[in-house]
């Protein structure tokens, strides 16, 4: 049996050229979304690493760090945008084509967002430090300050009340566009509960945001990579007429290993006798927590690409879409389908027969 590696297709080079392009003029016009749009950009740039595109991820890898300083954002903001930007290229490089093909390549890139990750968080909340306030309290000032100072101060204020975002302040029975823009008592309550409601999902929220973005951007850059770079032409001299090509897993044959069940069990169990927990115990508490919860809400999302797959692998962008929509709206529902998939058989077929229909596809010259 002789293997060749095959080149990636000319149109999926050039889209995730095109790609990069876009998140860097994105990162240029919305500069507060510098971090999500930079953790991004692995995903369209360590493909390309290792074959003749390489330079058009070594040339946009820098910017977002440098867009960040032309704006004057801190400085250790713009240097954690630089290392979730750079150094997945940088390691998908020193790794090569074979260690890149591993599975231990998931943990590499899930560790590096999310260290990049806390670092610009942390290089963002330097100057609230030294005065005494913690991150949610620096984004409650970055956004109230955006808001009462945008030009539909009135309608957005408006909706947020509509929506129930946030609250009518007592003594006033009815919101009129008098009160939304001239009556400064109304305007100072409702700036107040602004900052209060923003301060309160950060805390909440970010640490489930850092571990569960960095999780799903490493699993998804590592599947890329190999998909990129690891398709090799199988030939076997005994049946020169038959040709095989063998592709690495896709998404849907994703599955926890069997060891994974007893850490997560133990990072479920630490967290629940952690309720008296403060500090940053507590954080790390969290973070365990919402690991756990990824994991298996991601081993659900896989069982549900494998289902609507298992009608054949043209449904591949109609599984990806059904996933995505319960990750959002209804994320239980994948946990629980993550945590029984172990006990019940929702997968009627093996991991080999998903290599052999999947996997390796043979052809007739």
């Amino acid at each position: 049996m002789q293997a060749i590696s095959l080149h990636p297709q000319h149109r999926l080079i050039v889209s995730k050229q095109i790609v990069l392009f876009v998140l860097v003029v994105l990162v240029a016009a919305f500069p507060a979304l510098s971090l999500p749009l930079a953790m991004l950009m692995p995903l369209f740039s360590c493909p390309l690493i290792g074959g003749k595109e390489q330079w058009t991820a070594y040339v946009t890898a820098p910017l977002p760090a440098v867009l960040a300083l032309l704006h004057r954002m801190p400085l250790g903001y713009a240097a954690g945008l630089l290392l979730a930007a750079v150094i997945p290229v940088v390691v998908t490089a020193l790794l090569g084509k074979e260690r890149t093909g591993k599975p231990s390549v998931f943990f590499i890139y899930v560790l590096i967002a999310a260290f990049s990750a806390a670092i610009a968080l942390l290089g963002l909340n330097a100057q609230g430090l030294a005065v005494g306030k913690g991150l949610g309290s620096v984004l409650a000032d970055e956004i109230v300050g955006l808001v009462m100072n945008h030009r539909q101060r009135s309608q957005l204020l408006y909706q947020a009340m509509a929506g129930g975002l946030l609250p009518i302040p007592e003594g006033y029975s009815k919101v009129t566009l008098f009160t939304l823009t001239f009556d400064p008592v109304f305007l100072k309550e409702l700036e107040l509960a602004l900052h209060s409601r923003v301060a309160q999902l950060a805390e909440t929220q970010l640490p489930a945001l850092l571990v569960s973005g960095s999780m799903i951007l490493g699993l998804f850059t590592g599947l890329r990579v190999q998909r990129m770079r690891n398709a090799v032409l199988l030939l076997d001299r005994s049946q020169p007429q038959v040709v095989r090509v063998a592709l690495t897993p896709r998404f849907s044959m994703l599955k926890i290993p069997r060891g994974w069940h007893v850490s997560m069990g133990l990072f479920l169990l630490v967290y629940l006798f952690s309720g008296s927990a403060e500090g940053v115990f507590r954080i790390v508490m969290e973070l365990m927590y919402h690991a756990f919860v990824t994991v298996y809400q991601l081993q659900g999302a896989a069982l549900v690409c494998a289902l609507v797959m298992k009608a054949g692998s043209e449904r591949r962008v109609l599984g990806g879409v059904l996933a995505a929509t319960l990750y959002l709206l209804l994320p239980f529902a994948l946990f629980v389908l993550g945590c029984f998939e172990r006990m019940f058989p929702f997968r009627n077929r093996t991991e080999d027969d998903n290599d052999e229909t999947d996997g390796n596809k043979e052809e007739e010259p």
